[in-house]
């Protein structure tokens, strides 16, 4: 199971490279992130969700924050 981070993913590159990651077909978990813009996000999780066979999980929160990451990684995994 390959799993991929993906920061900044409510708009601009970070969307479009999630997109670009779901459309490889080589992550069975894509989790995003973004700092502020819970509408964005969710919509770059729908998409990214119907590219492909995948997960997709989408959360807000400061990645700067160890605790953040820390809660990140404790809820889905490695």
């Amino acid at each position: 199971m390959s799993t991929i981070l993906i920061t900044g993913a409510s708009h601009g590159i970070g969307s479009a490279f999630a997109l670009a990651c779901a459309a490889s077909g080589r992550f069975t978990k894509i989790i995003l992130n973004a700092g502020r813009d819970r509408a964005a996000l969710d919509e770059t999780a729908r998409r990214v969700s119907a590219a492909g066979d995948l997960i997709c999980i989408a959360d807000v929160g400061d990645v700067g924050d160890l605790s953040y990451v820390e809660s990140l990684r404790a809820r889905f995994g490695p």
